[in-house]
């Protein structure tokens, strides 16, 4: 008898196990091809976000590019080689007002000092 008995169990337990089991398995299948979908929509976004990321970094370079050929040029300029020595004493003014004038003097004493020695070595 308990041989009859298994066999009845057996189907009366798949026939209520396998539907839930196939349900199971089909919303999990809808909620992975939800979770792709999904993957598929950021993955488009993220590559938005790096072309928008990628021009903005390359429209920075090129408006660092064109300040620092306009700095140069202005370096290289007659009037700002000219105003050097006026740019001098005021940087020199602005140091003795700020620190005093021995501390000055003895900050560009070193400052002379390492000059020279750097073009020694160099």
């Amino acid at each position: 008898m308990s041989g009859a008995i298994v066999p009845e169990f057996t189907q009366a337990f798949l026939g209520t196990v396998v539907p839930h089991q196939n349900e199971d398995i089909e919303a999990i299948a809808a909620e992975r091809d939800e979770l792709r979908a999904q993957v598929e929509e950021l993955s488009a976004e993220l590559a938005v976000l790096r072309d928008r990321e990628a021009e903005h970094w390359l429209s920075a370079v090129q408006s660092e590019y064109a300040e620092s050929t306009i700095i140069v040029a202005l370096r290289n300029s007659v009037s700002w080689r000219v105003t050097k020595p006026l740019r001098a004493v005021q940087a020199i003014r602005l140091k003795v007002k700020r620190v005093g004038i021995a501390r000055s003097v003895r900050m560009s004493g070193g400052y002379v000092k390492n000059r020279i020695a750097a073009r020694r070595r160099g």
